[in-house]
């Protein structure tokens, strides 16, 4: 994560200057309270929570849970947002949950044993 935002920081970074420079960038308080809250809660806390998680569950299921992002992503903005919502975005999103509903209820494969260093033909000569 840590890469991801750095890169993304740098890449946005020429915008966010060209914006400012001609007065397009935040001017009230509130303006910069939403980018506040943008920054510490909606990407830092919402990673550190997403890290946390991590750690609780499988790495595979863990992929199966963020297919329910995009999905949410729709719901909300036609909630909040008052986006419609068309047949094909309903179908499409209804796709995705099932699909992923359907690989979180696959049968697991057995555990497999760790290779040991020694055994992989990689120890120090």
């Amino acid at each position: 994560m840590l890469v991801e935002y750095a890169v993304a920081s740098v890449l946005l970074a020429p915008f966010a200057i060209w914006e400012y420079a001609h007065g397009h960038g935040p001017s009230t308080a509130a303006s910069y309270a939403a980018l506040l809250c943008l920054g510490l809660v909606q990407t830092a806390f919402a990673g550190v929570i997403f890290l946390h998680g991590l750690r609780r569950l499988r790495t595979d299921s863990a992929a199966i849970l963020t297919y329910a992002e995009p999905a949410s992503a729709v719901v909300f903005a036609a909630l909040f947002l008052a986006e419609p919502l068309t047949w094909w975005t309903v179908a499409g999103g209804t796709l995705v949950v099932v699909a992923g509903l359907l690989v979180a209820r696959m049968e697991r494969p057995g555990l497999v044993e760790p290779v040991s260093i020694e055994a992989a033909g990689t120890e120090p000569s």
